[in-house]
């Protein structure tokens, strides 16, 4: 199973959004009316950590892909497409290299996994063990911020079966024996993906997986 890293913008003014009265609102205070497919209930390093289940905000996600262009959000997503045009100047500003050549609206650490209706996340920041079990809200599936790690399922099943395996006491020994927790990130991808889930879960011979979304998804959860 891969880890993956939440996804990064570097614009959290303009891409993170706030759930009010008046609306969805952005850093900036203005009221954001945009196309509900671009997005998505969002969970930060200190939701996962502090063990929250309710997502704390939201987050425009213009991309499925890196390698997507956003150009058909002027057909697709107009309200969207004219909302990133009102703030080019300030997406532009972004510093990170990775931006280099790529779309102009583009985020980065997205892809068919970060839309996988299931997910058990950690927050990289916090120096405290605590994963995370989370479905969708609603129809839409939970993103995170590039401070969390995750990993994504198409089932319900499987991701209760990761989640139950990462919160053994053999998986927490393991974990507590390798993390310096001085480290600015003590949590990170390469200790995470050092665990062998395969002694953990024998029985299991079904990898989980993250897929395309196929439809909405309903759920009660999170869970």
């Amino acid at each position: 199973m891969q880890w993956r890293s939440g996804i990064k913008h570097d614009c959290s003014k303009v891409m993170e959004l706030t759930e009010t009265e008046a609306g969805l609102v952005n850093g900036l205070g203005e009221v954001v009316a945009i196309e509900s497919t671009c997005v998505f209930p969002m969970m930060k390093s200190s939701d996962l950590a502090n063990g929250g289940k309710t997502p704390s905000r939201y987050m425009l996600v213009p991309q499925r892909r890196l390698s997507e262009s956003t150009e058909h959000l002027q057909t697709t997503a107009p309200r969207t497409w004219a909302y990133l045009q009102k703030h080019k100047e300030a997406l532009g500003r972004r510093k990170s290299s990775i931006y280099v050549g790529r779309d102009e609206f583009a985020v980065f650490g997205v892809g068919d996994y970060s839309f996988a209706p299931y997910k058990v996340a950690i927050s990289g920041l916090y120096k405290r063990l605590a994963f995370q079990l989370l479905g969708p809200v609603g129809s839409s599936p939970v993103v995170f911020d590039d401070t969390c790690y995750f990993l994504p399922f198409d089932s319900r099943e499987d991701a209760e079966a990761a989640f139950a395996a990462l919160t053994s006491e053999a998986a927490s020994d393991f974990f507590k024996a390798r993390i310096f927790w001085d480290s600015k990130r003590p949590i990170n991808k390469d200790i995470l993906q050092a665990l062998d889930f395969a002694r953990l879960l024998p029985e299991h011979s079904t990898k989980p997986r993250a897929g395309k979304r196929k439809g909405a998804v309903q759920s009660e959860l999170p869970l």
